[in-house]
């Protein structure tokens, strides 16, 4: 039996990596940053620290144009396979046809007024989560969320 716990990895941070990668499929910070939801300028900051910690060029840019570099296509090809196979043991967590419904709610709302039980009664089909935010002035959420849920669940 393998030791997991004895298992580590040197990997560069997976953001820079997620950049990198969709960079390198549209040739095009502008497009990875709305396909990650950033913005270009944090792509390229984030393939810069990428670059600096390999200390390699994965690209080389023009004026208007992204080119991958030897490395950058040698790269290319292991990264995208390597997030592909974490996707689908992801996905090979979920019953097949399940649906994630999920809520990200201010920790000032009141979940009681979603109907969460009722949803779930009713839908049982569509796995739902949900989350608190915490408000900017507080470092405290304003509300338990174990606690919300159970009066949810309750009434």
């Amino acid at each position: 039996m393998t030791n997991w716990a004895a298992m580590t990895y040197s990997l560069p941070p997976l953001n820079a990596l997620r950049a990198f990668e969709a960079a390198a499929r549209h040739l095009s910070f502008k497009l990875a940053a709305h396909e990650l939801h950033v913005t270009p300028a944090a792509v390229g900051q984030q393939v810069k620290a990428l670059e600096a910690r390999l200390g390699v060029r994965l690209f080389e840019r023009l004026h208007k144009q992204l080119i991958l570099t030897s490395a950058g296509q040698i790269f290319l090809p292991e990264i995208s396979a390597g997030f592909r196979r974490i996707a689908d043991a992801t996905a090979q967590l979920r019953p097949s046809g399940a649906v994630l419904l999920q809520l990200g709610l201010h920790g000032s709302f009141d979940l009681r007024r979603l109907a969460l039980a009722e949803f779930r009664a009713t839908h049982a089909e569509i796995g739902l989560r949900d989350w608190l935010r915490r408000l900017p002035a507080e470092n405290a959420l304003v509300m338990d969320r174990r606690r919300a849920l159970a009066s949810v669940s309750q009434s």
